[in-house]
C-alpha cells in the first residue's frame, strides 16, 4: 500500500454516510467470499482500489473480518503480521487485533440486563438465535414495549463484531416497509451491543408450522406474497436478506376480524450471523435447508438467492417439513446445490398444481431460471401462474372538477396568507370508496408496486378522522409532519396575524394528540411553513418568507444534537435549491441524500429533485421529475421506503380542483409514471396541504376543511388503508 497516509483519522464507522457503509459491508463480503472459496484476497487490492478519504476506515474493518475469520478457521493471528504489513497504522492495528484475541466473552446473565438497565426495562424472552438473545423490553426513555436484540457472547469478544453488527443493524434500517420489522436504533450500552426494533404481537412462521404441519393453500400464498412484498422493497434499495427461513418470518397477530400481518425480521444481519457459524474447514452453516445453491457454493449473490429461499420456506408451508434433510451439514448443502428435493405432491396431494410449479421455479438451482424479481412471484401467486395478462398503460381519468379555491392557492400559489381568501368550494365528488386502482390507469410497468397497502386492492379506506382539539383549533392547521416513532406532530397554524410551525406529542400512537405549542425558535418568527422531520428527528426541513418578500419563500433546515435539546438557527439549503422564486414543502430521505420539493414555474409548482453525496455538503443542482408536473399543481410530495410510490398534493391541467394523487415507478433509480387521483374518500372536501405517512405507510395525515359546508376552517385528518 506504500508508505503514504491512508487519510482522515476522525473518520469512524459510526459516522459514514450510508452509501459508504455500504461500500465497506461490500467489500467484507468480498473477502468473506474469498475466504470460503478457499482464495483468500490481499485485502491491500480492496483498500487501494477504494476512494481514499474511506481508506483507513476500510482498512480497519477488513483487517478484522480477516483475523474473525481466521479465528472462526482455527488459526491463531499474529498481530505483528498487519503491523508489518501496514506500518503506517501500526499502533491502531495492533490495539485493534489485541482486542479480538484477548476480550473475554461477555455471558448472557443479569450482570447484561443490569448493563442495558438505564434504558430498558426487561419483561422477558422472546427468543435465542445464532446472533444471541432477543428480549421483550419497555424503553424507558420512550416509554414503549419493543423487541431488543443483543449480540451473542461468542460475538462481544471485540469490536469487530460489536461494529459489524451495528453497522449492518444500520443498514438494515434505511429499509422501511410494512413486511419489514422496524428498526427503530443500534447502540452500544455499557459495552453491549444492541439493536431496538418493533415488537411484533404473534409467533414466527417456524412455529406456525411446528404447530399445524402443513398450512393451508390460501394461507401459504397470503404469507408468500407478504414476504414478497417485503423482499421486494429491500431488492428496490439493493439489499439482500440472505437468510429468509421461517424462523426469521413472524406474523403478527392483528385480531379476531383481521387478517393476518406478515413481517421479516433479521433484515440484513444474515452475514454477521454466518460469520458466526462458520467451521474450521470454512463453510458456512448457517440454517443449510433454505439457503440458495450459490450460497452453498460460495458464489456470488445478487436478490435472487432471497428468492430461492423463500422458495424453500415456501415448500415447508405446503409440506410441513424441510426440502432438504440429511445427516450432516456438508451433506445438506450438497443437497441444496445438486439435488432437487421430494415433489410437494407426494407429500401433500392437496397442494395445487400451479402453487407447486411456483414453488419449483423459485428454487430452479440457476438463478436465470428462477423469478427474476420478488414483484414477478407476486403477479404469478395473485394470478395463480405464470401468465401475466397484458394490459396498454394508459393515463389516469380525472374526477369530476372542482372550483379551485384559495385554499388550492396554499400550495399552488405566492400568498402569505391564503387562507385568509379562501372560497366555499362545489362539493361535486361521488359518494362511496375510491375507484380501485388498475394496470390500466397506473401503468403495466408499475403493477408490482401496486402491491403497496396503499394501492391494493386487498384494501380499503377507513373514514377520515379529525385529529381532535389537541391540533385542531378555530384557525387553520396544515402541512402535517409525522415523526417515525408516530408521537410528535409538526405542523403549521395559520392564524389571521401569520402562520408558524406547532408541534403536538402524545404517549403512544393509540392516544389523541396533545395541546399543540408553538416551536420556540428564531426562524419560527418568520413564517416558516412545510415542515418535514428527519427519521432521526434531528433534522427539521421548512419553508422561510426570504426578506419579507412574499414572493420569494427558501428552504432551510435546523438541526439540534439529541430529541432533548432546542432546534439550532435555520441554515439555508443553498443555491443549487434556492432560487429568486418561491421553493416550498421538502421531502429528504432517510439517508439524507435526496431532496425532492415543489419550486414554482411561471406560476405553477412542479416536483424537483437534488441529491449530495454526504450529509454535511450542499445538495446538487435540482432537477425536475418527470411525468408528475403535466398539471397545474404538483406539491408537498412524500416518497414511501421502498423508494417507489410518490405521494403528492396535485391538480390535474384544467381541472382546478386539488388533491392527493400517487405515483409509481419501478425502483429507486426508475422514472416516476403518470400520477393517479387517490379518489372521493380521501380529497372530499378538498384537500389543500400535506400529506404525512405514518410508519407502516397505510395512514396519511392530511388538511381538509371540517366539513363540506365550511368555508374556512381548515383542520388535520387522518385516514387509514385497512384489509377488506
Amino acid at each position: 500500500m506504500g508508505k503514504g497516509r491512508i487519510l482522515n483519522e476522525s473518520r469512524t464507522l459510526e459516522n459514514l454516510p450510508l452509501e459508504e457503509l455500504e461500500l465497506v459491508d461490500a467489500a467484507c463480503d468480498s473477502v468473506n467470499q474469498s475466504w470460503l472459496k478457499g482464495e483468500p484476497t490481499r485485502i491491500e487490492e480492496i483498500v487501494l482500489g477504494a476512494p481514499e478519504s474511506l481508506r483507513r476506515v476500510m482498512l480497519m474493518e477488513l483487517v478484522r473480518t480477516e483475523v474473525e475469520l481466521r479465528l472462526a478457521s482455527g488459526e491463531q493471528p499474529d498481530p505483528a503480521e498487519y503491523t508489518n504489513r501496514f506500518p503506517q497504522w501500526n499502533n491502531e492495528l495492533k490495539t485493534c487485533i489485541d482486542q479480538s484475541l484477548t476480550v473475554p466473552l461477555m455471558g448472557m446473565d443479569p450482570n447484561c440486563m443490569k448493563a442495558i438497565g438505564s434504558r430498558f426495562e426487561v419483561l422477558g424472552l422472546l427468543g435465542r438465535g445464532g446472533m444471541g438473545v432477543v428480549v421483550r423490553a419497555r424503553d424507558l426513555k420512550l416509554d414503549r414495549e419493543v423487541a431488543v436484540k443483543l449480540l451473542a457472547p461468542e460475538l462481544t469478544r471485540d469490536r469487530l463484531a460489536k461494529q459489524r453488527f451495528l453497522r449492518e443493524a444500520r443498514l438494515a434500517a434505511s429499509v422501511r416497509h410494512d413486511n419489514i420489522v422496524t428498526i427503530y436504533s443500534a447502540d452500544e450500552i455499557n459495552a453491549v451491543a444492541l439493536i431496538e426494533m418493533e415488537l411484533v404481537e404473534g409467533e414466527s412462521l417456524a412455529k406456525r408450522i411446528q404447530r399445524l404441519g402443513a398450512l393451508a393453500t390460501a394461507e401459504v400464498v397470503d404469507i408468500s406474497i407478504q414476504i414478497a412484498r417485503g423482499l421486494g422493497a429491500a431488492h428496490a434499495r439493493e439489499m439482500i436478506h440472505r437468510d429468509i427461513k421461517p424462523a426469521n418470518i413472524l406474523i403478527e397477530d392483528l385480531g379476531r376480524n383481521q387478517s393476518m400481518r406478515v413481517k421479516i425480521t433479521d433484515f440484513g444481519l444474515a452475514r454477521v450471523s454466518s460469520d458466526a457459524s462458520i467451521t474450521r474447514t470454512g463453510i458456512v452453516i448457517g440454517t443449510p435447508q433454505f439457503i440458495s445453491p450459490e450460497q452453498a457454493d460460495a458464489l456470488p449473490l445478487d436478490h435472487r438467492t432471497d428468492l430461492f429461499s423463500l422458495g424453500s420456506v415456501m415448500y415447508s408451508m405446503c409440506t410441513g417439513q424441510t426440502a432438504f434433510q440429511a445427516a450432516s451439514v456438508i451433506s445438506i448443502l450438497r443437497l441444496v446445490a445438486d439435488r432437487d428435493p421430494t415433489p410437494i405432491q407426494q407429500l401433500n396431494p392437496q397442494a395445487p398444481a400451479w402453487l407447486v410449479k411456483i414453488i419449483e421455479k423459485l428454487m430452479a438451482k440457476k438463478p436465470a431460471d428462477r423469478f427474476q424479481s420478488a414483484g414477478e412471484l407476486i403477479e404469478a401467486l395473485t394470478n395463480k401462474g405464470f401468465k401475466e395478462p397484458g394490459v396498454n398503460a394508459a393515463k389516469p381519468r380525472l374526477h369530476p372538477g372542482w372550483a379551485i379555491t384559495a385554499g388550492a392557492i396554499l400550495v399552488c400559489g405566492l400568498l402569505v396568507l391564503p387562507s385568509l381568501f379562501r372560497k366555499k368550494a362545489d362539493n361535486n365528488h361521488t359518494d362511496g370508496n375510491d375507484r380501485p386502482l388498475t394496470r390500466q390507469s397506473l401503468g403495466e410497468e408499475h403493477s408490482t408496486a401496486r402491491q403497496h397497502p396503499l394501492l391494493s386492492d386487498d384494501y380499503v379506506w377507513e373514514t377520515p378522522v379529525n385529529l381532535g382539539p389537541g391540533i385542531n383549533s378555530l384557525d387553520n392547521e396544515e402541512n402535517a409532519c409525522l415523526s417515525s416513532d408516530g408521537l410528535n406532530m409538526i405542523f403549521n397554524r395559520i392564524a389571521s396575524d401569520g402562520l408558524a410551525l406547532y408541534e403536538s406529542r402524545r404517549i403512544n400512537v393509540n392516544e389523541k394528540f396533545g395541546t399543540a405549542l408553538p416551536l420556540q425558535t428564531e426562524f419560527n418568527q418568520q413564517s416558516a411553513d412545510g415542515p418535514f422531520l428527519s427519521f432521526d428527528g434531528l433534522a427539521l426541513y421548512f419553508g422561510l418568507v426570504h426578506s419579507n418578500d412574499s414572493r420569494n419563500r427558501d428552504l432551510w433546515v435546523s438541526k439540534r444534537n439529541s430529541l432533548k435539546d432546542s432546534w439550532g438557527p435555520a441554515v439555508s439549503l443553498g443555491p443549487n435549491v434556492n432560487t429568486t422564486g418561491y421553493e416550498q414543502s421538502p421531502w429528504v430521505s432517510r439517508n439524507g441524500l435526496t431532496l425532492i420539493f415543489s419550486r414554482s414555474i411561471s406560476g405553477k409548482f412542479k416536483l424537483f429533485e437534488a441529491t449530495r453525496a454526504h450529509e454535511d455538503e450542499d445538495f446538487g443542482e435540482a432537477q425536475e421529475l418527470a411525468n408528475v408536473n403535466e398539471g397545474d399543481c404538483s406539491s408537498f410530495p412524500r416518497l414511501t421506503d421502498d423508494g417507489r410510490l410518490l405521494l403528492f398534493v396535485h391538480s390535474a391541467k384544467e381541472s382546478q380542483k386539488v388533491g392527493l394523487w400517487v405515483a409509481m415507478r419501478d425502483s429507486v433509480k426508475g422514472v416516476f409514471g403518470y400520477p393517479t387521483e387517490l379518489g372521493p374518500v380521501v380529497n372530499a372536501p378538498q384537500v389543500t396541504s400535506g400529506p404525512s405517512l405514518s410508519s407502516d405507510e397505510r395512514t396519511i395525515y392530511y388538511s381538509k376543511r371540517r366539513s363540506a359546508d365550511s368555508a374556512y376552517d381548515f383542520d388535520l385528518w387522518s385516514v387509514t388503508r385497512v384489509r377488506k
